[in-house]
């Protein structure tokens, strides 16, 4: 009997420890393909970040270069001596 008894209690601890095993295989699986999953949308969510920095330093390197900055300095002058004119031509009476 006690040779039965001890067989039957090591088929058990095996059989717990081999679905333990299983068990953890398979959870590991299903966290690795998670995670998988989560990195592949961090990717693509770097690659559009990417984009937009590289558009933003076009335009960040459009506005600073020395041409629009001359263009927009003609612009802002011209407007300013245009709005003095304009002051002094309403500031003037006729009689």
């Amino acid at each position: 009997m006690k040779i039965k008894i001890g067989f039957s209690l090591h088929l058990a601890l095996f059989v717990l420890i081999l679905f333990s095993v299983a068990f953890c295989r398979i959870y590991l699986r299903v966290q690795t393909t998670i995670i998988g999953y989560e990195l592949a949308k961090l990717k693509d969510e770097e690659a559009s970040l990417l984009e937009e920095r590289g558009r933003l330093n076009m335009q960040y390197a459009d506005l600073v270069s020395q041409k629009n900055l001359e263009n927009l300095s003609t612009k802002e002058l011209s407007s300013k001596t245009q709005s003095k004119t304009k002051n002094k031509s309403f500031g003037r009476t006729t009689r």
